[in-house]
């Protein structure tokens, strides 16, 4: 391609030289022959008319032929031109030529014919038998009043053309050699013209490629220099504006892929463009069972929104809020629909906790309430007056009213952890000490079902809890075992240590857990058996609230379990 544009500039170049030179010669050989026969002709007329002061005598009075004819060899010799006297009319006088057949012949050429007039006539002929130009001028000799004769020049032009053809020769000549001057430097011109839109084609082929690092050598000032560096330039800016979209489109692409929403976009053909992971999650391979191609195509028409809820029951049953609505490209180009998706799963999840929360406390406190109430009023209307109904009824009172503020202190524990308001006196403890110090206290609160205290070390090591929190732990751990476990069972407390961490287990032979049941006995008010836990002074937070202590000393807590077979509960503490 370059090679074609350096031919079609040095050939423009050498024709625009040789289309000059051309205009040139041709001025010049005009001009140089003009100049040649103007100067011949003057010379030749100059010759005539001095001839025609000598003749004038001898045409006034006889005509001396001898005389004319010894004069006019006597010019022509000199000046080397044919001349020929013609009297009055047109006839020879004399001849340098000396031919004997032209004496009284009677010439009749045009230019003869204008002087006869008075008037000077000239031509140029061409010879047939030799091709050479031949001058003619008949200039006429005359008084004042009449022409007495004509003088009839005649002269080659070979000398002359010979002198105009070699000039055109030498011109030609010179045109060769400034032509091939110029072809060479139309190449030393187009060279330093398409290297540099040669380098400047090969840099974009390999920005095209994705390089945008390509620079050109700014080697001058000119136009070419002043395209360099704007490519330069161009580079720079395409670099950097690329840098700031690639960092926009990442910048985007992890927002998508990272926010809980799910997005997902359709083209107006109906396929999906994009599907960030949080949609793949949620709707996976059902999104257009979920939203028809159709109805999809249809609100694309109408250019409007919509927002949708869905219940999804497989895998799992989820609440999903759909925001429908088209996108555009432009103001007039519509491309497609944006569906945004919420998981409100864990938002009605915590409503309804929030409202079972809300019952359950109600209901906890409704019936020793109740009881509390009925009891006292019982008191009030004449019972007080027996020592023995008073003192059943005041304990009853008392009882209901331990459960109330049981109650009421676990909440507040768990309200405190949640709004992290909860007092920490973290220090360096011994486990060991505080296993056998509950151990003892729960073998004198419950004889049965008997409790027993397993170290697999001998020694454990000393950690850094709260050793209030981490009693309470063990104690909401023991209170459940002891609730759920006959009298003839048996309660374990183990403990040993790790890598990284001790772990503390309770294991029981109690009624054991469902499967079912067992994701459940960390939430808040969970029962399994509520009469029984009712009835044993239970309100469903203890495990609730050791799990939470549990979590803030960086461990973790669980449970297994199988109808039947007992419950293992076991918790962790870092080293």
């Amino acid at each position: 391609m370059f090679k074609s544009m350096q031919w079609k500039i040095v050939l423009i170049y050498s024709l625009l030289s040789l289309l000059s030179m051309q205009f040139l010669g041709a001025y010049l050989i005009q001009a140089v022959e003009k100049y040649y026969i103007n100067n011949y002709l003057t010379n030749m007329e100059t010759q005539g008319n001095l001839l025609a002061g000598f003749l004038e005598r001898y045409l006034l009075a006889e005509k001396d032929a001898e005389n004319i004819s010894v004069l006019i060899d006597e010019f022509s010799a000199q000046s080397g031109t044919d001349i020929m006297v013609l009297d009055s009319y047109g006839r020879v006088v004399a001849d340098s030529k000396r031919a004997s057949f032209m004496q009284g012949r009677r010439i009749f050429q045009d230019e003869v014919s204008r002087a006869l007039t008075g008037i000077k006539g000239e031509a140029i002929r061409l010879l047939p038998d030799t091709n050479i130009r031949q001058k003619y001028m008949a200039l006429p000799l005359k008084t004042r009043e009449n022409v007495l004769g004509v003088i009839y020049l005649t002269d080659s032009l070979e000398e002359a053309d010979a002198t105009v053809r070699q000039i055109q020769i030498i011109f030609m000549t010179g045109t060769m050699l400034v032509l091939s001057i110029t072809m060479l430097l139309g190449f030393a011109l187009a060279r330093t013209i398409t290297q540099p839109i040669q380098e400047v084609t090969s840099k974009a082929a390999q920005m095209a490629k994705g390089d945008f690092s390509q620079q050109i050598e700014v080697k001058s000032q000119d136009e070419i220099g002043q395209l360099g560096r704007m490519f330069n330039h161009l580079t720079w800016r395409l670099k950097n504006t690329l840098k700031e979209i690639s960092a926009e489109k990442d910048k985007v692409e992890a927002i998508l892929n990272y926010m809980t929403d799910g997005v997902v976009a359709v083209n107006e053909d109906g396929a999906i463009v994009h599907l960030n992971p949080a949609a793949r999650e949620m709707v996976g391979d059902d999104f257009f069972k979920l939203f028809p191609r159709q109805g999809l195509l249809t609100l694309l028409e109408k250019e409007g929104q919509e927002t949708r809820e869905i219940t999804l029951k497989k895998p799992s049953r989820r609440f999903i809020k759909a925001h429908l609505v088209t996108f555009q490209a432009s103001q007039e180009d519509l491309r497609g629909i944006l569906v945004v998706l919420q998981d409100l799963t864990k938002e009605k999840d915590l409503n309804r906790r929030q409202e079972e929360f809300v019952a359950n406390v109600s209901h906890e406190l409704k019936t020793p309430l109740t009881t509390v109430k009925t009891y006292v009023e019982t008191l009030l209307n004449g019972a007080m007056d027996e020592p023995q109904i008073r003192k059943n009824f005041l304990q009853v009172v008392e009882g209901e009213t331990e459960r109330m503020v049981r109650l009421v202190r676990d909440l507040l524990v768990l309200s405190r952890l949640d709004y992290r308001q909860l007092t920490w006196h973290m220090r360096e403890e011994n486990l060991e000490e505080l296993l056998r110090e509950v151990a003892r206290e729960f073998s004198f609160k419950y004889p049965s079902p008997t409790l027993s205290l397993k170290l697999v070390q001998p020694f454990l090591p000393r950690l850094t809890f709260d050793r209030d929190k981490v009693k309470q732990v063990i104690s909401n751990i023991l209170d459940n075992a002891y609730k759920f476990t006959p009298p003839e069972g048996k309660i374990t407390l183990e403990a040993f240590a790790g890598k990284e961490e001790v772990t503390v287990v309770v294991r029981d032979t109690g009624v054991g857990l469902p499967a079912v049941e067992k994701s459940r006995v960390f939430e808040r008010f969970y029962r399994i058996d509520k009469t029984r836990s009712r009835q044993s002074g239970g309100s469903g937070l203890g495990l609730a609230i050791a799990r939470q202590l549990v979590e803030a000393h960086g461990g973790k807590i669980w449970l297994e379990s199988a109808p039947g077979k007992g419950t293992t509960v076991s918790f962790t503490l870092s080293l």
